[in-house]
């Protein structure tokens, strides 16, 4: 086929607007300081939430070891000893539920589920193909 006749010149929608050009168009998009500003805080939160969550789990350790030093050197009567060792319980479930979140796991967990079904679909059509 022959090219249209016309000035040789393409038509201003043949190729798409520079990405560049369309962000400093549009004002609503926070430019790359006000993200990396955003970011920063982000991440002093996240800092300051695992330095609180550090002192938490130290201080349970520390609570968790006198408690059970407390429990081999001392005759307690039943009720103490069977509050201290709730109490126990309690420190061990504050120190795993932190530390073993559903975020954690959410990657895995979806990846497996993928490739897990990606590989029964594979088998079933190399099953029919045979």
């Amino acid at each position: 086929m022959k090219p249209p006749k016309g000035s040789g010149r393409l038509p201003a929608d043949a190729f798409p607007e520079d990405p560049l050009s369309d962000r400093q168009s549009d004002s609503k998009r926070p430019s790359d300081r006000q993200e990396f500003e955003i970011a920063l805080r982000e991440a002093t939160k996240s800092l300051k939430a695992v330095k609180e969550r550090y002192v938490e789990i130290r201080r349970a350790q520390h609570q968790q070891k006198s408690l059970r030093e407390r429990l081999q050197h001392e005759d307690l009567p039943l009720s103490e000893v069977k509050a201290i060792k709730h109490r126990l319980e309690e420190l061990e479930l504050s120190l795993e539920s932190r530390l073993l979140s559903w975020r954690h796991f959410q990657q895995p967990f979806w990846q497996a589920i993928r490739f897990g079904g990606l590989g029964v679909i594979i088998g079933w059509i190399l099953r029919g193909c045979t």
